[in-house]
């Protein structure tokens, strides 16, 4: 796939506002009913043209006219792929949820007074681990870094040049710089980063409960529903076997004065005021599976050259001064 069509990937949980000019396109694209059979179709698996046509019960040219529509949308993405017979387009789909909030005046308002800071946090940057338990390993875009299912190796130099890790149950610690002014507030936090379970191999459903930590204060649990597989993942190494975790669920979480969401979902009633980000110079970050949860289902966690995402673990500030 070329460069810049990785670099344009959308995440599978699409935010709009009403006033967003992309709106009116994705409305367009699901206006079709032949287009939500299409949409349907690739939820279990990928599929080329011929193959979508024919669940669909759609002409070639027709379901090829329909593909293009959804692709501008960003409903869906495709690839090139070779063919037994030249090539083929491979399709997947690239949306799970759709939320639509419909702002105002006094929304954008008060928006343009908060300053934004984006930072991305390698994937190797953590701080510390913490009660790691195998199965577990941590691998970079060349190689294996360490010995598998031994959390020592979670410690090597090498382990700066991580590009996906996994655990069975414990936690990742990362620690984020604050660098904003003295006399600024935070508003919001939002932190995204790509995980699924772990299992052998990949397993579909293997449910497990990864928990988000901020300054010691539970931000929330998200169930993750598979370790995912059965296809490459989109930016994965041409060495690393396609029989085990190829890629994982892209997440955006959020902390504000009103409580705690995960893709604009509410997840717990933590609030921003809650996690004394006055009192600090800086923001701990603990991403994990507790040894006590519902599902024990382990988590895998990807940087920005593994799995389906170009990014690593991305966190904004959001601060307005006093």
């Amino acid at each position: 796939m070329p460069r810049k069509d990785i670099d344009n990937l959308r995440t599978k949980i699409i935010d709009l506002k009403i006033s967003d000019d992309k709106a009116a396109e994705i409305f367009k694209a699901l206006s079709s009913q032949d287009r939500l059979n299409i949409l349907k179709a690739l939820r279990p698996k990928n599929m080329n043209v011929k193959q979508i046509a024919e669940k669909t019960n759609l002409p070639f040219s027709t379901a090829a006219a329909h593909i293009r529509v959804l692709e501008d949308a960003g409903m869906l993405m495709s690839e090139i792929i070779p063919a037994q017979h030249g090539s083929m387009k491979l399709c997947t789909s690239n949306v799970d949820f759709i939320n639509l909030s419909f702002d105002n005046e006094e929304d954008i308002d008060r928006d343009r007074d908060i300053s934004k800071m984006n930072i991305s946090m390698p994937l190797g940057s953590f701080s510390r681990v913490v009660n790691i338990k195998p199965t577990c390993g941590i691998v970079s875009s060349a190689a294996s870094i360490g010995m598998f299912d031994d959390p020592k190796s979670f410690y090597l130099p090498e382990r700066l040049q991580a590009q996906l890790l996994w655990l069975h149950s414990g936690f990742i610690e990362y620690r984020f710089a604050l660098p904003i002014p003295s006399s600024a507030t935070i508003e919001f936090l939002e932190f995204s980063f790509e995980a699924c379970s772990e299992a052998p191999l990949y397993r579909n459903p293997w449910p497990s409960d990864i928990s988000l930590y901020f300054n010691e204060k539970l931000i929330g649990i998200w169930t993750s529903r598979a370790d995912l597989g059965g296809r490459p993942g989109r930016l994965n190494p041409k060495w690393w076997p396609h029989t085990i975790t190829q890629y994982g669920y892209l997440n955006t979480w959020r902390v504000d004065n009103t409580g705690s969401y995960i893709n604009s979902q509410i997840i717990s009633n933590t609030k921003i005021d809650e996690l004394n980000l006055k009192e600090s110079d800086s923001l701990v970050v603990r991403i994990g599976v507790s040894e006590d949860a519902e599902n024990v289902g382990g988590m895998n966690l990807f940087g920005e050259n593994f799995g389906d995402y170009p990014q690593a673990l991305e966190l904004t500030i959001a601060y307005s001064l006093n």
